[in-house]
């Protein structure tokens, strides 16, 4: 009887130290476990967006294998994990510092090769809207609210933040045809073409050449006062 006693309270004791060592391991345990759920989250979203990107061809880039190399690493720590807990706390299997280093480079390359895309993308999306164009038409009544419109939703579309799901690309994408319409609408009945063109090479740097200044078009300058806003080249 006394053997046998003896032989639990040494099964407890020994129960009792394996527990103590669980308890004292498990901050490790989860700093770890939280720092792999949250990278393999910030991939996820951004591997989501290349996919996105690459079906839309507003990037020819491939870099699903640095992704999956990432992913696979995740997923044998979990499998050494889950084999022996204690294995992600020694330094020579799970380095933290590394882990987060490698995560934070693909997450930067990702990032840099999106917004490069998505920038060149509107470059070839948006219409030329130019400024000087558009400051000068708003000083006249025919197209206040035009180039109000226009201005709202150029200041809409982002163009230093790329779309991360298909909902926030097609949300730009409706912006971008609104705009195409308002800068369209310029071109209606509320000019005529001749003036329309004098306008918009007046507001280049170069200036408007002589050969566009007509009557008809010195006529509507004269009515509508604008000639200070105007640039005419002489050659």
């Amino acid at each position: 009887m006394l053997i046998k006693k003896s032989q639990e309270l040494i099964k407890l004791s020994q129960r009792g130290i394996t527990l103590h060592e669980l308890a004292k391991n498990i901050d490790g345990f989860r700093s770890r476990e939280q720092l792999i759920s949250q990278a393999v989250g910030e991939i996820f979203i951004l591997n989501n967006t290349l996919k996105l990107f690459r079906q839309h061809r507003i990037i020819a880039f491939d870099f699903s294998s640095k992704v999956e190399t990432i992913l696979e690493m995740v997923g044998n720590t979990k499998v050494n994990f889950q084999a022996s807990p204690e294995w992600i706390l020694d330094n020579k299997n799970f380095n933290g510092k590394k882990f987060q280093s490698e995560i934070d480079s693909l997450k930067n390359l990702l990032k840099q090769q999106l917004l490069l895309a998505w920038r060149n993308y509107l470059l070839r999306r948006l219409p030329s809207t130019n400024q000087d164009f558009l400051d000068l038409l708003s000083r006249i009544d025919a197209f206040k609210i035009t180039v109000k419109n226009i201005k709202n939703l150029s200041a809409l579309i982002k163009r230093d933040e790329f779309p991360r799901t298909q909902e926030e690309f097609d949300n730009t994408e409706y912006l971008i045809h609104q705009l195409e319409a308002a800068w369209d609408s310029l071109n209606a009945s509320e000019v005529s073409e001749s003036v329309l063109v004098f306008l918009k090479a007046s507001a280049s740097p170069q200036g408007a050449p002589l050969n566009l200044l007509t009557l008809e078009v010195q006529d509507w300058i004269t009515k509508h006062k604008v000639s200070e806003e105007l640039r005419i080249r002489l050659i």
